[in-house]
């Protein structure tokens, strides 16, 4: 046990910082949308139980960074799907002190994301036909074709799979070499996933959204699928 102890930390050791470092930088590029995101619901959920799942979302965001540095891929892989979790958890429970009260006592009523899409759509009457919009205008529509990144995230997280499943029959074997392009490609996804839930669900407050935010919108959207996108009523 000690010696494959003893290979893991060097194996860690031995990582090119050098690429390591380019990867992270990429990374930090690919995560600006959620780095906006974070910046305008810090002063929104502030003093709300929204406030400590904003603190799990931005962690998320750079443990995703640090597995990645070292060539643990498969956690990155868990912290980038955590990312979509907490982000939507944080809309969700900025205004429901009570559920987040009863939870955190008893462990009871779990709110999955389907929870939290499906009330979004709910109170949110626009939400469905908003979403449907930026969700067929995906920047990776080309590359994941019907594929969505949070069930391509899930499939890893869960392992019920050929190509999902752990590997490794050493330690050291958990370090694993992937193109760090894929990676790269895979949190920008995160990003955009996770901006887009909740630029539908705080569209009443689209001037005060982070500029980056807005951009991306109007990129992937026609004129005519703009207008849609900020009608007041769904179509």
């Amino acid at each position: 046990m000690k010696a494959e102890l003893d290979t893991l930390i060097d194996s860690v050791a031995k990582t090119n910082r050098r690429r390591s470092l380019d990867t992270l930088k990429k990374l930090h590029e690919a995560s600006k949308l959620q780095f906006g995101w974070i910046e305008f619901l810090s002063h929104r959920v502030k003093g709300t139980p929204g406030e400590v799942l904003l603190t799990g979302a931005h962690s998320a965001v750079i443990e995703a960074a640090a597995c990645v540095a070292v060539g643990f891929f498969r956690p990155a892989l868990t912290a980038m799907r955590c990312q979509i979790d907490l982000f939507l958890g944080t809309a969700y429970y900025e205004s429901h002190e009570v559920e987040w009260k009863y939870y955190n006592e008893t462990g009871d009523q779990f709110r999955l994301k389907s929870d939290l899409v499906d009330y979004f759509k709910k109170y949110n009457q626009a939400y469905k036909t908003r979403f449907s919009l930026l969700y067929e205008n995906r920047s990776n529509a080309a590359r994941l074709g019907k594929l969505d990144i949070y069930g391509i995230l899930s499939a890893h997280v869960h392992a019920m799979g050929v190509k999902t499943k752990p590997s490794a029959t050493r330690l050291a074997e958990v370090i694993q070499e992937i193109d760090p392009e894929q990676i790269v490609a895979l949190q920008r996804d995160v990003a955009e996933s996770v901006s887009d839930y909740l630029a539908c669900w705080y569209h009443a407050s689209w001037n005060d959204l982070p500029k980056s935010v807005k951009d991306n919108v109007f990129s992937r959207l026609s004129e005519a699928q703009q207008t849609k996108f900020f009608a007041q009523s769904p179509s």
